[in-house]
């Protein structure tokens, strides 16, 4: 089994990795930003199902019980609403919406009480109006805490009991993980939240504080599609005077501030100031033996950062990479950087890859960092 799970802040994904093996109706609880609908959207995809996301705490009792309607002068039937209507075995659902589906109730704990009552069918019985699900519906549901203070209410414990419950806790390299696979993040970011990873949600610091912006998951990647728009304004991110906090110029910081809080503003704008020491990953590759190994942290993990970014466009250079990395010092430094040589590598054509394999620069590397691969 290859699983793991934190016992004290298991991240999103790990949570679903489970929930996902267990197939149960699932609850994950966590704070607002956390990346709880992205992960499952991601989750879902990467198995081959459908997700139709419902917003629950939008929700009123007949949305879940289905509105009433006269049958044939009779009786009266319940009519469900067309996202239960897709998950159901009814012969007029059309094929295309028949596959592998994840039913997923979003913000549930923000509906009362009294529409809380009526997901109970559903969780347990798979059952909305005349509305019968499929066994090939999967069912979860996230929400926030009370103690979150965003607007939460608590879920009555006859709905509690429906379902399998998970809390999950932010992790920086999850966000930096899910930025590099959708090429999103902004490398300021990523070297930064490597630099500081408790940056990566100050959402429990900013409980008590009448300040509204505040760092999460969410808004990290808010802050990084403005820094994406100053760049297409040609904003310097190199001039001192623009990364003085007190120049009217310094428009990072105020971007900051607005997504972020003022703490955190402060904290990247000193970061993104000082790692301007970095050492460029163009002088690595040009010059491997004398490149600077930067000692302060702030430059070490922005030289780091970008040579990862410099080896995704250009693998071919990986041997420069190896030669460099050979010469650090500390392995959870040198080790972050063979593994992105070794992916370097891993995008080489075949025949290219072979060669690179057998290379005594890759030995070296490997050779040096091997005790510290496991961790």
């Amino acid at each position: 089994m290859d699983l793991e799970f934190s016992v004290d802040r298991p991240d999103i994904n790990q949570v679903l990795d489970l929930a996902w093996m267990l197939g149960e109706p699932a609850m994950i609880w966590g704070e607002p930003g956390l990346g709880k609908t992205q992960g499952l959207e991601a989750r879902a995809k990467k198995e081959g199902y459908r997700l139709i996301p419902v917003l629950a705490g939008a929700m009123e009792p007949t949305d879940l019980g289905g509105i009433p309607f006269p049958y044939k002068n009779l009786y009266t039937k319940y009519l469900a609403p067309y996202w239960a209507f897709q998950c159901s075995d009814h012969p007029a659902v059309p094929e295309e919406y028949r596959g592998p589906t994840v039913v997923f109730f979003d913000d549930i704990t923000l509906a009362d009480e009294q529409t809380q009552g009526t997901f109970h069918k559903f969780v347990h019985e798979g059952i909305v109006g005349e509305c019968r699900i499929r066994n090939n519906v999967r069912v979860f549901a996230a929400g926030n805490r009370t103690d979150d203070k965003s607007a939460a209410q608590e879920m009555i414990k006859s709905l509690g009991n429906r379902f399998i419950h998970f809390n999950a806790f932010p992790d920086h390299n999850v966000f930096i993980n899910w930025g590099r696979e959708h090429g999103n993040i902004d490398e300021l970011i990523i070297g930064y939240l490597r630099f500081a990873p408790d940056k990566i949600s100050t959402f429990q610091a900013n409980l008590n504080s009448s300040e509204p912006a505040f760092a999460t998951p969410r808004t990290w990647d808010q802050f990084s599609r403005g820094l994406t728009r100053l760049r297409k304004q040609g904003f310097n991110f190199d001039d001192d005077e623009i990364l003085d906090e007190n120049s009217k110029y310094n428009l990072v910081f105020q971007v900051a501030k607005a997504s972020l809080g003022e703490g955190v503003a402060h904290d990247f704008n000193a970061y993104m100031f000082n790692s301007r020491g970095m050492t460029k990953p163009e002088h690595i590759n040009k010059d491997p033996h004398g490149a600077v190994i930067p000692t302060e942290l702030d430059k070490l993990w922005a030289t780091l950062t970008g040579a990862e970014s410099f080896l995704r466009k250009n693998p071919d250079s990986w041997k420069n990479f190896a030669i460099y990395a050979v010469r650090m010092s500390k392995p959870e430094y040198g080790l972050l950087l063979t593994k992105n040589i070794i992916k370097a590598v891993n995008q080489l054509p075949k025949s290219e890859r072979l060669i690179a394999l057998a290379s005594d620069e890759l030995s070296a590397i490997t050779d040096k960092w091997e005790n510290f691969f496991s961790a």
